[in-house]
This record gives C-alpha cells, structure tokens and sequence, in this order.
C-alpha cells in the first residue's frame, strides 16, 4: 500500500468515557502526553510507535475519528487534494519531530489527514 493510514485521532467531548471504552476494549496502552492547555492522550497497542490518539473536540464539534495518511510530501497532496475537490481544514503544519500535517475534507464531507516531510 504506498499511502498507508498510520495514525488515527479522535476528538470526541468525553475523552475520559472514551479512553474507559477504547483501553478495555482493545487493551490499548493510554498516556496523558499533553497539558492543562492542550489535554492529549497517546494510545499504544503494543511495542512501536504510538498508533493514535485522543483530544477535547472543538465545542459543538460531534465526536469523529480523523485517519492519517502517510504520504511523500505534504504540500504536494494538499495541491492534488484541491485540484481534486477537497478543502483544505488546517494548512500545513509543523509537527514536534519535524514532520508535517494537513487537515482536509473530502469533496464528500469526511475529514482526512496527510502526514510526512512537507515537501
């Protein structure tokens, strides 16, 4: 699969509920990696890198799982995504470990990420 998803991310209004049901669920590993500020929760399902995460969701937002998709360059498919339809949520941004994401919505309406190198 040369784009393969490699990160979810949930924003739902009851993270707490959410991280009771998705860790006894699944058994993920759960970790407050954020602040007061900006409350975050890193999920581990194992060894390797964390495979997701949680966060307050905007208010009157609904609750969603957004899907990363790993790609070459960032700014690259954000280009091809708006040739194509898609709108652009949040423009590129830099990552704590360099890398870089993008939010955008399909021309459907479903939220999606990029993740990688921006360009």
């Amino acid at each position: 699969m040369p784009h393969p998803f490699g990160y979810m991310q949930l924003a739902t209004a009851d993270v707490d509920k959410a991280q009771q049901f998705y860790g006894g669920l699944f058994d993920w590993q759960l970790e407050s990696t954020g602040d007061a500020e900006h409350p975050y929760i890193e999920i581990q399902s194992g060894d390797g890198p964390p495979i997701g995460g949680m966060m307050p969701a905007a208010p009157q937002a609904p609750p969603m799982w957004v899907p990363y998709i790993q790609v070459a360059t960032v700014d690259g498919f954000v280009t091809q995504a708006r040739d194509l339809g898609a709108t652009v949520a949040q423009e590129p941004t830099e990552l704590p470990d360099h890398s870089w994401y993008a939010v955008l919505i399909d021309p459907t309406g479903a939220p999606f990420a990029l993740h990688g190198p921006r360009s």
